[in-house]
């Protein structure tokens, strides 16, 4: 079931399709809970920063708790924190503190949605000390940012970002070590073998090369002991 140096991992999925992704961990909602399981994917469940809500968040975690109970659900998230939104920030922390508690339980990482809040992010991992890697999803700030999270247990998660213009992260992507990303499409269309001979160029690799690096960082993080 755990996929091989030949595989093209996508740490990160929304796709409806699950059999269209060769390897994939598929977001789960869990305010969502309707889904289909498949006994040969991975999954991971969360609360999304734009789904908190005081009167559903203690039964969405009832469910997270259910579900990481599977084998094949390997991650907590997405989950975190978003400063572009007109969403209570105060309680926003409180239920990713609440996911970190059921990350750090169930020794499963957590993949991190994070919009302007990578300073709260990376204060809240200092005073934690939480012993569970972070992915942040979609990484988009600095390479000084980019530096602090990897100093902390932390990895970062690529995908449509690299093809913006508008971004940062295209400039510093190929100094960040390879040992410590992931790859992903999110919600997009474009495949993920586009992203990683894309992100391959980038680094100036064969595209072998860089799965078979994901390949070992997905079975670091993931395989159980």
């Amino acid at each position: 079931m755990f996929p091989s140096a030949s595989d093209f991992i996508n740490l990160h999925t929304h796709a409806d399709d699950h059999h269209q992704v060769q390897c994939g961990v598929f977001n789960i909602f869990a305010k969502n809970m309707n889904c289909t399981f498949h006994a040969d994917c991975f999954y991971s469940i969360g609360i999304h920063p734009w789904h908190v809500k005081e009167e559903t968040f203690k039964a969405e975690l009832l469910n997270i708790r259910q579900v990481l109970k599977r084998a094949n659900c390997i991650a907590i998230g997405e989950c975190g924190l978003d400063k572009s939104i007109a969403f209570d920030m105060a309680l926003q922390r409180k239920v990713f503190l609440l996911q970190i508690e059921l990350s750090e339980e169930f020794k499963k990482p957590m993949i991190i949605h994070c919009v302007r809040a990578y300073n709260d992010l990376i204060q809240i991992r200092k005073e934690l000390k939480p012993k569970m890697a972070w992915i942040i999803h979609g990484f988009n700030s600095s390479e000084k940012i980019a530096g602090e999270l990897l100093k902390y247990y932390c990895y970062l998660s690529f995908g449509m970002i690299l093809f913006s213009k508008f971004s940062r992260v295209p400039q510093f992507f190929h100094s960040i070590p390879n040992n410590k990303i992931f790859l992903e499409t999110d919600e997009a269309e474009k495949t993920i073998d586009s992203v990683y001979l894309f992100a391959a160029q980038m680094k100036n690799i064969e595209v072998s090369e860089l799965k078979s690096q994901i390949s070992k960082n997905f079975t670091s993080l993931f395989r159980p002991n």
